[in-house]
């Protein structure tokens, strides 16, 4: 069950850093003008402020902080401005955005108020040993978070559980809540409300502003068929994992390895696979770049890695075997098959 609202968070300084929490929306609903008088010309500079800043998070800069009072303005102002776009490629960079954000501050966050965010906004079942200084999350409750993520750290098989409590240090914790707040503003993102019209001008100025952008991401979700080889024909151990990156959530460090050298040996540039892995909730450019470009041998050593043998695809559990998979020992000669037989 949620906790009731705080009295003692619902003020300026909570709600500028967790502004989807319910003491955040008290306090908006009892300070903040309502969306409709944001139409008045004298209020007016707050929505540009409001707009410059969106551009700038969108585009990936650091934002430029106004006065406190002001900040707890901007997730509310923005939100409704994204949201009158009804376009999914910036609702998910701005779901995105405010995740990272709210990693920053929940891992600098005192135990109790980590754990009212997660039980009171989330209805999270998370508790605390203050004995060794974990966090305890209900199993559950974790899978449902974990599985988004890459890399074995995240493997059931590589934490503590104990009477059906994952146990979590503070970082993991706070990646956990944060991925909720992903969760939790894209699908608020698509509830039906009506908006006044100054909202609607701003999200057409947003859709103007990024038209290549988001031109780019259409056609990334349909640029398949302009490769020799369709997905729909990859392995299928290799078509899980492409799924997976194209929808944006966390691999393991064998199945983007398996996945990079695949894509790269059947035509995919280097710039092509680092677009793919850029839904990734942890996606960082310089890093992928930087790994894609060593795998593939455009960069160190100069060495070109090969596709994983399909027994060493099984050793590390990405094997997901079909009618054509029998007796296989690569992944490319799957292609082969499938094509002598149609």
């Amino acid at each position: 069950m949620k906790d009731a609202i705080d009295d003692n968070r619902t003020n300026a300084t909570w709600t500028a850093k967790y502004p989807f929490t319910e003491e955040a929306r008290e306090y908006i609903r009892l300070h903040a003008p309502s969306l409709e008088e944001f139409s008045k010309e004298e209020l007016e500079h707050i929505l540009e402020y409001v707009f410059n800043r969106l551009k700038r998070e969108i585009e990936g800069k650091a934002p430029v902080e106004w006065t406190r009072e002001f900040e707890t303005l901007f997730y509310p102002l923005a939100f409704a401005i994204i949201q009158a776009t009804r376009n999914i490629v910036l609702q998910r960079i701005f779901a995105d955005r405010e995740s990272k954000k709210a990693f920053s501050h929940l891992r600098e966050e005192e135990t109790n108020d980590i754990l009212h965010i997660g039980k009171s906004t989330f209805n999270l079942k998370l508790k605390h040993s203050e004995k060794d200084d974990n966090y305890l999350i209900y199993l559950m409750d974790y899978l449902k978070v974990a599985s988004r993520f890459g890399g074995g750290r995240w493997k059931l098989t590589n934490r503590y559980v104990e009477d059906g409590f994952v146990y979590l240090d503070k970082r993991r914790t706070s990646r956990i809540i944060a991925e909720h707040v992903r969760l939790h503003i894209q699908r608020k993102m698509e509830e039906e409300i009506t908006l006044p019209p100054i909202f609607l001008s701003y999200s057409e100025r947003l859709l103007k502003q990024f038209k290549a952008r988001i031109y780019e991401e259409v056609i990334f979700e349909e640029e398949y068929l302009r490769h020799k080889v369709d997905p729909a024909e990859f392995p299928p151990c290799i078509k899980h994992i492409y799924e997976v990156a194209v929808r944006g959530e966390g691999l393991s460090h064998m199945a983007r390895f398996s996945l990079v050298t695949f894509l790269y040996t059947v035509g995919y540039s280097v710039d092509r696979i680092i677009k793919i892995f850029s839904r990734a909730p942890d996606f960082n450019p310089q890093k992928t770049r930087y790994q894609v470009e060593h795998i593939t041998g455009s960069r160190g050593g100069r060495k070109k890695y090969r596709i994983p043998s399909c027994a060493k695809i099984r050793a590390f559990n990405l094997c997901i075997p079909d009618e054509f998979c029998r007796r296989l020992r690569h992944p490319l000669q799957y292609l082969r098959r499938k094509k002598k037989r149609k």
